[in-house]
């Protein structure tokens, strides 16, 4: 069940990945049009970052919960923990930026 549930977050990660790059072509917005342009790029830039690094650390964990490390479950806590704050973030992201604008 972990690793189903392992390979379920690398498949949604990227799918947020690709989900972003879809709003990048379509707004067709430079990057140093306006203070806004250079503001919401930053900020989904940084969302973007976060979410590859989430996608290490699920190949990471995978890798040493699939390789016989099935009984030390701090990894796979402390990855349940940070794709919790991941969501947290984007949250409050998608409200400020996508919602408010």
């Amino acid at each position: 069940h972990t690793g189903l549930a392992l390979g379920v977050v690398l498949v949604l990660g990227i799918a947020f990945i690709n989900a972003q790059a879809f709003v990048y072509t379509q707004m067709e917005m430079p990057l140093a049009g306006s203070g806004y342009a250079t503001m919401f790029y930053a900020i989904t830039g940084t969302m973007v970052a976060i979410v590859i690094a989430g996608l290490v650390y699920t190949v990471v964990a995978a890798f040493r919960s699939l390789g016989g490390r099935d009984r030390e479950y701090e990894v796979i806590s402390a990855h349940a923990m940070y794709w919790y704050f991941t969501a947290a973030a984007y949250a409050a992201l998608w409200f400020l930026v996508y919602v408010t604008k």
